[in-house]
């Protein structure tokens, strides 16, 4: 059946409306209370005159747009659709971190300001080379902003010394433990200078 509009006449027009939205398809389109499927759409059968479409989409504010109808012809229209969105402002020691949403999405590297989220729970992850990376969860209320200081903590690695014989003292760096051989130490990342002596041997040296 045709729809009448404000000011439309009663006769169907031979006008072709192309509604498309942005920046994605897939928006819902109602006219004048009637249901046309989503972008982007074909609509024919409407009478000439001036309609409202209304656009809904998840994830996106509900969109208006005032229609003027031909008699002839095609008019195609885009329509933007504003994402519901929060936003993000994340700081990090040391800075240059990377700041991924949900384990896959990079936002930026830190300090990232103003960054816009989608609405939700969110899962945020920041990743520094030689560094332990830090995540949380966060709700995001549309137009709320969002702000997060981390200080990451360097890696460790473990490091075995050990000797034939064992039971020598060992020296890290210069500096002698309190260990004997065989022994472990939870170290930064690094290059050490490591050395095990024993009482009759010569003094052992690696890097």
């Amino acid at each position: 059946a045709a729809l009448a509009g404000c000011g439309a006449k009663d006769t169907p027009t031979g006008a072709v409306l192309v509604i498309e939205s942005a920046p994605e398809p897939g928006a819902q389109i109602a006219i004048g209370g009637t249901a046309y499927g989503e972008t982007p759409a074909t609509i024919r059968g409407l009478v000439a005159g001036q309609y409202y479409a209304i656009l809904t989409q998840y994830g996106y504010k509900r969109s208006t747009q005032s229609i003027n109808l031909p008699e002839e012809g095609e008019l195609r229209l885009t329509i933007e659709m504003r994402a519901i969105v929060g936003f993000l402002t994340v700081e990090s020691e040391p800075p240059g971190a990377r700041v991924y949403l949900n384990s896959s999405e990079l936002l930026g590297t830190t300090p990232l300001v103003d960054a816009r989220v989608p609405t939700g729970v969110l899962d945020i992850e920041l990743r520094l080379d030689k560094y332990t990376s830090v995540r949380e969860t966060l709700e995001v209320q549309e137009d709320f902003t969002y702000r997060r200081t981390h200080r990451l903590e360097p890696l460790r690695g473990l490091l075995r010394v050990s000797s034939q014989p064992s039971g020598a003292k060992i020296f890290i760096n210069d500096v002698m433990q309190e260990k004997l051989t065989p022994s472990n130490f939870d170290l930064s990342p690094g290059t050490y200078a490591i050395g095990a002596y024993r009482e009759g041997y010569l003094m052992g040296e690696a890097n």
